[in-house]
């Protein structure tokens, strides 16, 4: 059991308050009934500033927000990327530009996988066609990179709303990606990157650039951040975290996939690192928020 003080309960109250604000303004364009009901997944006082702690952690991100930055990775970001890494690609106009014409020197790469963490890829390929008028000719499936380097195809941005352990995108490449490649720049461009994941991707693929626009530390955690003092130790968080979702049913990736316990969703998904408290399935003692 974590301890409660009179300081923990301001900061509940502030913090719902505050996430009140933020929802009833569609600052956060959340669901106003989903979040009243996850709300009620948390009872106790305990429960109650668990919950503001996890909150107060979140690092949500809206579509008009994904948009910005797609825009800012294709009109600064890359064009920079190509006089620091020395690669001639034959690529001297405007990224966005290009994507919305009928043209083989620019595709982008969806980061395809059977569960539902990787249909987000296809969710935000979507997005960026509607909002930024990029053709759907320009948007490839990792099994057409082979096709398309053929073809003369001189950079290619593999688009993901989060790189968490970067395994998912790994299995792409090690499926699709030809070693004998010899000219060319593949670009991998989540939106969000753990540096961890990074770190991964990099030990195995070092030729691939990685442009994330937002980055978490290495060394991040959910429960240090928020449960270090004498009273409220980090292992002590955890175990209490561990309790309340095994007593709403919940046995396994209670820390989301490899343990990274991050706090991350877009208005057009959830990443499966996330803590399982924000993303766990309906039942009938609990209701997830995203």
């Amino acid at each position: 059991m974590i301890n409660i003080y009179q300081d923990s309960q301001v900061f509940t109250n502030v913090v719902f308050e505050s996430t009140k604000k933020l929802i009833k303004n569609k600052v956060w364009p959340i669901n106003p009934l989903e979040y009243k009901a996850w709300m009620k997944n948390f009872v106790t006082k305990e429960e109650q500033f668990l919950c503001a702690c996890l909150l107060d952690s979140l690092l949500f991100r809206t579509d008009e927000q994904v948009i910005a930055s797609y825009h800012s990775i294709f009109n600064q970001h890359i064009p920079t990327l190509q006089l620091k890494y020395k690669k001639d690609i034959s690529v001297k106009r405007n990224i966005l530009t290009l994507l919305q014409k009928n043209q083989t020197l620019v595709k982008l790469v969806t980061v395809n996988s059977a569960d539902s963490a990787g249909k987000s890829s296809h969710v935000l390929a979507n997005l960026l066609r509607k909002k930024l008028g990029i053709l759907q000719s320009n948007i490839i499936a990792p099994a057409d990179l082979d096709y398309y380097y053929d073809e003369g195809t001189s950079l290619f941005i593999f688009i993901d709303d989060f790189l968490g352990s970067g395994d998912q995108f790994q299995k792409q490449l090690d499926h699709y990606l030809n070693p004998k490649w010899e000219r060319g720049l593949i670009l991998y461009c989540p939106l969000i990157a753990h540096e961890r994941g990074i770190e991964d991707v990099f030990k195995n693929y070092p030729n691939v650039i990685i442009q994330p626009v937002e980055l978490i530390a290495k060394d991040y955690c959910f429960f240090t951040k928020y449960f270090s003092d004498e009273g409220n130790t980090a292992d002590l968080c955890k175990a209490f975290y561990k309790e309340f979702l095994n007593g709403k049913g919940f046995v396994d990736d209670l820390y989301g996939y490899k343990g990274l316990g991050v706090s991350v969703a877009f208005e057009h998904s959830c990443p499966d690192n996330t803590l399982l408290a924000f993303r766990g399935d309906n039942k009938p003692e609990y209701s997830k928020l995203f």
